[in-house]
């Protein structure tokens, strides 16, 4: 078994963007997914959508959950893990189309 670590980061807006889409043929295991707003002033929403290609489905796993300005939400990481079989991503979506919202996601795929 292969293991290969990588980031993927995303400025968030408020239109669905897909950060991560696991094509390793194998499993892919969100590590941390963390966002970050980087406006100083205003609070701003987040949603995140795990897609399941096998079954056609959508699972949120954040629905418009609040980050204050200048703070961070931790939506992966310590207690919980997300593992992504080939063909499955992560999805997110804003509350303001800004960009203000800045999401980085660790991923461990195994091959």
């Amino acid at each position: 078994m292969a293991e290969t670590y990588k980031n993927a980061r995303l400025a968030i807006t408020n239109s669905e963007q897909t950060i991560y889409t696991n094509g390793s043929g194998g499993a892919g295991i969100i590590v941390s997914l963390i966002i970050t707003n980087i406006d100083g002033a205003s609070d701003d929403t987040v949603t995140v959508k795990v897609r399941d290609s096998s079954a056609s489905a959508d699972t949120e796993i954040a629905s418009t959950m609040t980050v204050p300005a200048d703070s961070r939400l931790d939506v992966v990481g310590d207690s919980t893990k997300v593992f992504l079989e080939n063909g499955d991503s992560i999805k997110i979506t804003g509350g303001a189309a800004s960009g203000d919202l800045i999401a980085l996601a660790s991923i461990l795929e195994i091959t």
